[in-house]
């Protein structure tokens, strides 16, 4: 039980940090972390430009047609 719950607890993690590398290709986020601005730390562009080519290598786009295709076939 005990080894169930720590695999939840990184499962958690993993997805925690994936919803946050995917919010930085949102340019409204990039430029909120660029300025220091609504809660976000100031981040040196190069460091956020680090980030993103992090988050697009770890946190590939959806492909639309696939989703697509996932969906109708549930239907």
């Amino acid at each position: 039980m005990l080894k169930l719950e720590a695999e939840k607890k990184k499962l958690r993690t993993i997805l925690q940090v994936q919803y946050v590398l995917q919010n930085l290709t949102q340019e409204h986020v990039q430029k909120d972390f660029k300025g220091g601005l609504n809660g976000a730390v100031y981040l040196p562009s190069k460091e956020l430009d680090y980030l993103i080519k992090f988050s697009k290598l770890t946190c590939p786009e959806r492909n639309e047609s696939l989703r697509q295709t996932l969906e109708g076939s549930t239907v």
